[in-house]
């Protein structure tokens, strides 16, 4: 049975994506701080005997490895990755961030990544596969209020590029590519949405005050998923736009 592992597994998009892989006959190692979370979702006895849930903090580099070795280990190998660990950041101008708040996003929204692919490429080398991460559409919006979100999924997204470039010169039996999923029911959009009704003008935020334009986790998890289904040389340097009827490519 084909293995994936998925980050950031005990909700949002993480949860929905690590269901819907595993309703589609695909092993899947579901990991996050607390992977318990999981098992109180509707679905999740439907596919219970394809998650393996490990617990994990995907930011240090010794977690990272026990989970990459207990998925080559137990299911004899990894074929897709998944990476979708949130952050919980405050809105607030640069200028007033501590330097633990700064290291803290640095090492959820890029260390972690360039870690998980990293290692990923490093399991693949020899059978090739797939690799997703999940940005934002605030990578490409400069954005007063979330700087460092904004600044550390542009550098994902560059990152990706680079490395999708990598994997086309050895050959391109692995696909490294990224999602933007737009506005997602998620525990970080309710906070953002809830930081909105009262944070100040300048930061732009008038848009995240309604749920009109959000789209529901299982939704983007069921897209996202699919998007392993296809052959890695199709995904090679993707950045993918999310909508309702289907995925976009960015420039």
């Amino acid at each position: 049975m084909t293995c994936a592992i998925v980050t950031g597994a005990s909700s949002g998009i993480g949860a929905a994506t690590a269901l819907a892989l595993a309703a589609r006959e695909i092993s899947v190692v579901a990991t996050a701080r607390r992977p318990e979370r999981l098992r109180s979702h509707d679905r999740f006895e439907e596919t219970t005997d394809r998650l393996d849930l490990i617990p994990a903090d995907m930011t240090k580099p010794d977690d990272i490895e026990a989970v990459f070795a207990h998925a080559e280990d137990a299911h004899g190998g990894v074929r897709h990755v998944a990476h979708s660990v949130g952050f919980e950041y405050r809105v607030g101008w640069y200028r007033d961030a501590t330097a633990d708040e700064i290291a803290g996003a640095v090492a959820a929204l890029f260390t972690s990544p360039a870690l998980v692919l990293n290692r990923a490429i490093q399991s693949m080398r020899a059978s090739g596969g797939t690799i997703g991460l999940v940005s934002s559409g605030a990578a490409n919006r400069p954005t007063p209020g979330r700087a460092l979100y904004s600044s550390a999924k542009i550098a994902m997204l560059r990152l990706v590029q680079s490395v999708a470039a990598e994997c086309e010169s050895e050959g391109g039996n692995t696909g490294v590519f990224a999602i933007l999923p737009g506005r997602v029911d998620t525990p970080g959009q309710r906070r953002l949405m809830a930081a909105a009704q009262d944070a100040d003008r300048a930061f732009r935020l008038e848009r995240f005050k309604s749920d009109d334009d959000v789209f529901p986790a299982e939704a983007v998890g069921e897209a996202f998923a699919d998007l392993f289904l296809r052959p890695a040389d199709e995904l090679n340097g993707l950045v993918l736009r999310y909508q309702p009827d289907g995925w976009t490519t960015e420039p």
